[in-house]
């Protein structure tokens, strides 16, 4: 798969997640048993994925950007990058007690962790591993030392 099909795909995926999060009967109430809360419409996004209204709009902020930077390879590496980036931190943060929730504002647990940890994995894959390197780091490396005698 290319760089530009992955940030395509990716960026469908998450434009998807996003508008579905705003969809009523996509996402079923939470019980009101111990569970942990997020405000503005918090619920559970196909009866798995924590999601709320600014959760659903940051979804598609993502996807947005990774349809537009997938139409080319320096753009689509730069989203790649900047993707893993904000997946690691929003990982971070779901992971942290009192962090993942972000004070109400959006649901970063359970599964949403899980999404933003499979979308740093392959971010970074194909962000620094996968694909045409960058013009400034695709110059050889001397590793041979010159000795002048």
């Amino acid at each position: 798969m290319s760089n530009n099909a992955f940030t395509r795909v990716v960026g469908l995926i998450y434009l998807l997640l996003g508008i579905c999060g705003f969809i009523p009967a996509a996402v079923r109430q939470p019980t009101p048993l111990g569970e942990q809360v997020a405000r503005f419409h918090f619920g559970y996004l196909f009866n798995g994925l924590p999601m709320n209204y600014p959760l659903a709009g940051l979804f598609i902020l993502i996807g947005l950007g990774g349809l537009i930077a997938s139409a080319k390879i320096r753009q689509s590496r730069r989203y790649e990058r900047i993707l893993f980036t904000l997946s690691m931190v929003l990982m971070v943060m779901g992971f942290t007690p009192g962090l993942s929730n972000v004070w109400g504002l959006m649901p970063l647990f359970g599964f949403t962790d899980g999404l933003f940890l499979c979308t740093a994995l392959f971010s970074f894959y194909f962000a620094f591993v996968e694909g045409p390197l960058m013009p400034s780091i695709n110059e050889p490396v001397d590793l041979h030392l010159h000795h002048h005698q």
